[in-house]
Formats: C-alpha cells, sequence, structure tokens
C-alpha cells in the first residue's frame, strides 16, 4: 500500500545527499509521497497511512494544507454564496475580518494536521489577553474557524475537527445580556416622543423616530425590520402587520433568516393611527415600496439612526448621560415588548410567534427573567393548590401515596 524508498542525489557544492520518500496512492488513485531526513520517521509515516487507508480516515491534505490555506478555500465558497443570494454581506464581512485579523496572522502558518485543542486553546486565550477582547467575541471567532474546519471535513481534506472540542469546553459562559428597559423608562422615553419638534431634528425624522420606537416595544420588531417595512405588509383596515423584510446595513432588503422569522403582529390602534399620519404626511415614493426613506427616498441608514435621533432621545428622557453614547441599545426595545406581553399573561407560544422564534424553548431561554418576575405565578400556583387541597386531610395523614389517591378519587367523584 505505502512503500519507503532511498533517493539519493548530488548537492550544489557537490555532496552527496540522501532523503527517505514515502510513496503510495490515495483513495481516489492520485500518487502520493513525502519526504523524510530519518529512515525512523518515513517508516512511522508509512505505518500510519496504512493503518488510516485500511480504517477509510485518510487525508493526505491535512498533512500538506495550512490553516490559511483552509480558510483561503472557505473565504471563497462564501464569495460564491454571496453571489447567489445564500448569505448577505454582512456575513461575508464577518468572515473575512475573523479570518483577516483574527485566525491568519496567529494560527495561520500551521497544517491542518497539527491542530490540535492545545493549539486552539491557546489562540483563543491570546485573542483576549490584557483585556483586549470579550470572551463572546472570541468565541465568535472560534466559530468561524470550526465553519472552515467543517467545509474542510466535508471536502474530505481532513477526518476530524479538534473545535467541537473547543467549543463543548466553552459550554456554561454566561450569556451576553442586553441593558433591560423598565417599564418607567419605556413611559419617560414614550412621553419625550409626543413633543412635536426639537432643535436640529426634522419633524419628518421625528415621526419616523417615533413610528420606529413604538413598532419596537409595542409589537417587537427588530430595528432592520422597521427600515425593511414595506407599505404593501401593512393592513390599516385589519390592524395587521406582515414582517416580511429586513433591511441590512449594506442596504440589503432581504427576508428573515428563518421562516418563522415571516409573521402576522397585530398593530394596537395608536400605532396604527402613528403609521397612518406618517404615510399621509411623509412617505415618500420608491422603488422597494420602502415605507420609512430619507427626504431623497434612499433608505435610512442603522448608524445615523442610532447615532443622530435615538442617542439623543435617550438623553432628554434622562435615561443616558451622553447623548452620544446609548444607555441602551434599540433592541432592548424588542426585549422590553416580549418581557411585557409575558408580564401581562400571554403565553410562551404566542410570545414566540409574535418574536418570529421558531421554538418556545428559544424565547423562554431569551426571557426566563421575566417569567420569574412574574407576581401573578404565586397567586396562579395558591388557585392550583386550593382546587387540590383537601380541607380536613393535613399532609401528615398520608402515610402512604396510595392514602392520598384515594383522597382525590373521592374529588374527582
Amino acid at each position: 500500500m505505502a512503500a519507503v524508498a532511498k533517493r539519493k542525489w548530488m548537492g550544489p557544492d557537490g555532496r552527496e545527499c540522501e532523503t527517505w520518500v514515502v510513496r503510495w496512492k490515495d483513495e481516489g488513485g492520485r500518487h502520493r509521497q513525502k519526504s523524510f531526513d530519518r529512515k525512523k520517521d518515513a517508516d512511522a509515516h508509512r505505518s500510519q497511512v496504512e493503518i488510516e487507508m485500511r480504517q477509510g480516515i485518510h487525508r493526505p491534505e491535512a498533512d500538506r494544507m495550512s490553516v490559511a490555506d483552509l480558510c483561503s478555500k472557505f473565504l471563497a465558497h462564501n464569495e460564491d454564496r454571496r453571489k447567489d443570494g445564500r448569505i448577505g454581506n454582512a456575513r461575508i464581512k464577518d468572515i473575512e475580518t475573523s479570518i483577516r485579523i483574527h485566525i491568519v496572522p496567529h494560527i495561520g502558518a500551521l497544517r491542518l494536521a497539527d491542530v490540535g485543542l492545545h493549539q486552539l486553546e491557546q489562540w483563543r486565550t491570546s485573542m483576549m489577553n490584557g483585556g483586549k477582547m470579550s470572551p463572546h467575541t472570541a468565541r465568535k471567532h472560534v466559530q468561524i474557524l470550526g465553519q472552515a474546519f467543517e467545509h474542510g471535513r466535508r471536502r474530505r481534506w481532513l477526518f476530524s475537527s479538534p473545535v467541537p472540542d473547543l467549543i463543548r469546553d466553552l459550554h456554561g459562559m454566561p450569556k451576553r445580556t442586553v441593558t433591560q428597559f423598565s417599564v418607567d423608562q419605556v413611559r419617560a422615553v414614550l412621553l419625550e416622543l409626543q413633543r412635536e419638534n426639537y432643535k436640529g431634528i426634522h419633524k419628518r425624522a421625528n415621526a419616523f423616530l417615533r413610528c420606529a420606537v413604538h413598532l419596537a416595544a409595542f409589537c417587537g420588531l427588530r430595528i432592520g425590520e422597521v427600515r425593511g417595512l414595506t407599505v404593501g405588509a401593512i393592513d390599516f383596515d385589519r390592524r395587521m402587520l406582515k414582517v416580511k423584510t429586513n433591511l441590512t446595513d449594506w442596504d440589503e432588503l432581504k427576508g428573515p433568516k428563518t421562516d418563522a422569522g415571516k409573521r402576522t403582529v397585530a398593530l394596537p390602534d395608536h400605532v396604527a393611527a402613528l403609521l397612518s399620519a406618517y404615510m399621509e404626511r411623509y412617505h415618500i415614493a420608491n422603488e422597494r415600496d420602502l415605507m420609512f426613506t430619507q427626504d431623497d427616498g434612499r433608505s435610512i441608514q442603522s448608524g445615523n439612526f442610532h447615532r443622530g435621533t435615538w442617542g439623543p432621545l435617550l438623553f432628554r428622557a434622562g435615561i443616558s448621560t451622553d447623548r452620544h453614547k446609548p444607555s441602551h441599545h434599540f433592541h432592548a426595545l424588542r426585549h422590553f415588548a416580549a418581557s411585557w406581553w409575558i408580564a401581562c399573561g400571554w403565553s410562551l407560544p404566542d410570545v414566540a410567534k409574535s418574536l418570529g422564534h421558531s421554538k418556545v424553548d428559544m424565547t423562554l431561554s431569551v426571557y426566563t427573567h421575566a417569567l420569574e418576575e412574574r407576581g401573578q405565578d404565586v397567586e396562579a400556583m395558591q388557585d392550583t393548590a386550593n382546587r387540590l387541597y383537601i380541607s380536613g386531610a393535613p399532609r401528615e395523614n398520608f402515610t402512604h401515596v396510595g392514602d392520598m389517591g384515594r383522597q382525590l378519587s373521592v374529588i374527582s367523584a
């Protein structure tokens, strides 16, 4: 299956040189070879190749392909995905930045066969040394590297990836939390929005800000969904809103990431009235049918919105101390909406549906705090106990599970 042979030649200085070469054919019938200075090492490699070929796990590319080579192929693959619309510019930018700045300069020269858990742990630690990077951001780069390794594994360039082992070790890391709005803070924001004019802010911009805040706080929309809202998605007669588009920071009007993200949300009367007034006074017809645009018909940029209107709004409402550094991200309004729905007694499936979550588990994991803070849970638990409790039959009288069963059977009868 594999053979070891000595190769001799004359060097430039006239001296005789020799090396030991291992030659074999891989599973695809391609000729492979690898040279070693010592016969001992060549024999060991030959044995390893033969074992791997018998087990069906031989991947010779792992011996010669570096992490940088793999990342280059992975990036090219995702460029093709971007061109045919499977991913957007934001995603390809994340991958490119992670590879160029955080992966290749540190571990790019390593051969795939030499990358193990120890090397990955050292790389992750180096990214965070001195507080240069948060653990969550470092994990994001680890995940992108893991996707590159999986890309190579599916193409049989390597047999297995060490990245999942590192990711498993990171389980239990506290999730990144969003600074939550209190009810009083949201009310302060809503009261501040009732003002018609602000110095330096156009009436039209303030009208959009008012619509955006209400759509997030009352309907749970993301800022991309607000900016990407189309006129045709609003049913004023039925007081319904179809969330089916999202405007990215690259000005791409895309559908939600999942089918569950395409959803219908009920519009409170006052939110419908705000949208109707904006439509009548400020809407500008455009090719993409966007509800909200700039004065010249171009889409509203997320960065300009956060810096120019959202931050100053929180400052005027007395929530932020710096008008240029908002204390709360706009996305916190969506979190508030979900928490408020739960506090008002909505079921988790209804909350998940309105948020566009595909599974109730996702909603539960994000908004557990809202469930824990519901005071009515105590009343509900007591009411449930009252329906089951047997007057005159204290707990200590039940000496056996069967005793309780007989008492309960009396009630059911």
